[in-house]
């Protein structure tokens, strides 16, 4: 009977450990955010409307048609931007890290990219 509890177990922790080893990589998080806005606009998906809001604070990239409501910026990205954005994220490979100490958004998970050297910016619009 101990045995086939010892097996369980290991069995458990191993699918754990699988389980955990697939979070994406910053990187590609960004990439899946690009690929949300992208499908979005081609009827494929809908999104949450401030999801450009990340990939424009990270990539410094703005969409050319924004509109100023009472809410805030709302961005109008195109498939142009799309392409922009992806470009960018590759220009930039295996420079994005997630950040150690998150910020107080529930549904945001800070990620952090060195643009230049010693110089860095996040997904995060303060």
């Amino acid at each position: 009977m101990k045995i086939h509890l010892i097996i369980f177990l290991l069995h458990i922790s191993i699918f754990g450990f699988c389980q955990a080893s697939r979070k994406l990589s910053a990187q590609e998080n960004v990439l899946s955010k690009i690929t949300e806005i992208e499908n979005h606009l081609k009827g494929k998906s809908s999104i949450n409307i401030k999801l450009p809001n990340e990939i424009v604070c990270l990539t410094g990239i703005v969409p050319k048609k924004v509109d100023g409501t009472y809410v805030g910026i709302v961005y109008w990205p195109t498939l142009e931007d799309v392409e922009l954005w992806r470009k960018w994220v590759k220009e930039h490979n295996g420079k994005f890290s997630y950040a150690r100490k998150q910020v107080k958004h529930p549904d945001l998970e800070k990620i952090n990219v060195e643009y230049e050297k010693g110089k860095f910016r996040s997904n995060y619009c303060k």
